[in-house]
């Protein structure tokens, strides 16, 4: 989170209210038959699936404040929700250039690394693990 803290580096954030943004961030449905295309398609369906299987339908009954952050120090951001149904939903994203070992535990649910689904749960270089524990 240094990028924030820098005046220089944050003039290379995008504005999240510029129109510029939004346009950039749209998807272009012409790429989604090339490779690169089917691919990202691919996982945002799978991540879809598993939000829809695993965690939409625990998300009734949930009170406030049902978010809790673990950690977020070296790169490392780890929070947690306590879901309607009582599991717990952690979330660990490793936006480091290096491992940061054992990702959260519970059940996986999904792992992504560098843009690609993984069977992996440890929190290598620029990873997201999303694990559930069930009560």
């Amino acid at each position: 989170f240094d990028a924030f803290m820098d005046p220089e580096s944050r003039e290379d954030i995008p504005d999240p209210n510029a129109p510029s943004t939004f346009a950039a961030s749209r998807i272009d449905w012409q790429k989604r038959t090339t490779p690169a295309g089917a691919a990202w398609l691919t996982l945002y369906r799978a991540l879809l699936a598993a939000r829809a299987e695993a965690i939409a339908p625990r998300l009734w009954g949930m009170g406030p404040n049902a978010g809790t952050l673990i950690r977020a120090a070296d790169g490392v951001v780890e929070v947690a929700w306590q879901l309607g149904d009582g599991a717990k939903l952690r979330m660990a994203a490793n936006l480091s250039d290096r491992d940061a070992g054992e990702g959260p535990p519970g059940d996986l649910v999904s792992a992504v690394a560098r843009g690609a689904l993984s069977p992996e749960r440890r929190l290598v270089a620029k990873s997201v693990v999303v694990t559930l524990e069930t009560v």
